[in-house]
């Protein structure tokens, strides 16, 4: 990165940083007592990994600020989120199946799987019974509606009864509790489709959005569209620090630059129309956010 910054043939320079985001994922079990995989006798170099990739990150940019900044350059250093102890998997169609949401075939093994299964050509649904499901989750955190129309074989067609099922759903969610932990929630909001999309192919989106609590996340079989045994299932897997899935309050990102922001409280969507106009660039019409630095 140094090199390309020292051609100085550029107007905006990004570099995107991913050691800050894999070793929080790999080694937040050393962060946290509470996880499965907590070993506080393990050795410096994984107890500190996380500490230590942040003091290499905090020398890179200060490379940066001593050798390319100057009074006519602004530096914008920022991550889109924050981290959260992974310690509990939540097999959120297991849920649906229990609280009868969403219904498979007689007989059919209801089987564990990942992502990855999918590119080896597994079925992620194998098995569901279509005509009596009225929601499924896929991906990370999203639940959907088996609405005629839009899903193959849908079965929700009016808006009072897809609004009975979305707050049947969330109002359960909402009282999903943890005997491992004596009974504390698991879920800590859920947001509808309709008021966190926008654009287009808002109406593509999920249906419902699940906000964890920390210490939980969707499970990897959710994201491959299983239904295995068990609702909540402890994460014995190395990669054990997350954020999808996890309610964004309480992994935010966070934002330093050099220059005084005129407006408060800024988000993500607000940095790429700030550095057009910086440049002198007016952002296209259709793009979100505001000029942080406007007055």
């Amino acid at each position: 990165m140094a090199a390309e910054l020292a051609r100085g043939d550029w107007r905006i320079f990004t570099g995107v940083m991913l050691a800050t985001d894999r070793v929080q994922h790999m080694f937040w079990r050393f962060e946290d007592p509470l996880h499965p995989l907590y070993d506080a006798a393990a050795p410096a170099r994984q107890r500190d990994a996380i500490r230590d990739v942040y003091r290499w990150m905090d020398g890179v940019i200060g490379d940066v600020r001593e050798r390319f900044l100057d009074a006519n350059t602004d530096l914008w250093v920022l991550s889109d989120h924050g981290f959260a102890s992974f310690r509990t998997g939540v097999n959120v169609n297991t849920w649906l199946v229990d609280e009868g949401f969403l219904a498979y075939e007689e007989g059919v093994a209801r089987e564990a799987g990942r992502l990855e299964d999918i590119a080896r050509g597994m079925n992620p649904f194998a098995g569901v019974d279509w005509e009596r499901t009225r929601a499924y989750s896929f991906g990370l955190g999203k639940i959907f509606l088996n609405r005629r129309g839009r899903e193959p074989r849908g079965i929700i067609e009016s808006p009072d009864e897809a609004e009975r099922t979305m707050g049947a759903i969330e109002e359960r969610l909402l009282a999903l509790r943890d005997p491992a932990t004596g009974g504390g929630p698991v879920v800590r909001a859920v947001y509808r489709g309709e008021k966190i999309y926008r654009g287009p192919h808002a109406a593509e989106g999920a249906d419902i959005v699940i906000g964890f609590h920390d210490g939980y996340r969707v499970s990897w079989d959710t994201a491959a569209g299983r239904a295995p045994p068990g609702v909540l299932v402890p994460n014995t897997n190395k990669w054990s620090g997350d954020h999808c899935s996890v309610d964004p309050a309480l992994v935010p990102g966070f934002l330093v630059t050099n220059r005084k922001l005129a407006a408060g409280d800024p988000s993500v969507i607000d940095v790429a129309p700030t550095v057009l106009a910086s440049l002198g660039i007016e952002p296209p019409q259709e793009m979100e956010g505001r000029n942080l630095l406007a007055e």
